[in-house]
């Protein structure tokens, strides 16, 4: 959704200058890189640092805390349980939104793993 809103022009200025000066991507390159060269998700995932170092901008807050919606709304209320695991740094970064908006939809997030490699390590007694 931020790559999207960059290549649209819907960035907000400030963002949107900071996130050129780093990245100097344009939309060329970019769709290139998620639609004819592999590892489209590693790409789009690199820019995940950027997103939590600017959590305290708005339009980056309101878009994670957005799409975190329509996350429990598309998929985990699809769910009988009401207790949620995370696993993955991102999710663990966001695990304030997550366990407040959570609450709204009778979720709970229970457990967080921000590096699955660990417990597959602890599991498997490595």
């Amino acid at each position: 959704a931020f790559v999207a809103d960059y290549i649209k022009g819907l960035l907000p200025g400030e963002i949107d200058d900071d996130f050129k000066a780093r990245y100097s991507l344009d939309y060329q390159t970019i769709v290139r890189r998620v639609y004819k060269e592999p590892d489209a998700s590693a790409f789009l995932a690199s820019f995940a640092p950027y997103i939590l170092s600017r959590m305290d901008n708005d339009y980056i807050f309101g878009l994670v805390r957005r799409n975190i919606v329509s996350f429990i709304e598309r998929s985990l209320s699809r769910y009988p349980s009401s207790k949620v695991g995370v696993v993955g740094s991102f999710g663990n970064a966001c695990r304030d939104i997550l366990c407040e908006t959570g609450k709204g939809y009778g979720l709970e997030f229970v457990r967080f793993v921000p590096s699955p490699i660990d417990e597959l390590v602890r599991y498997h007694g490595i």
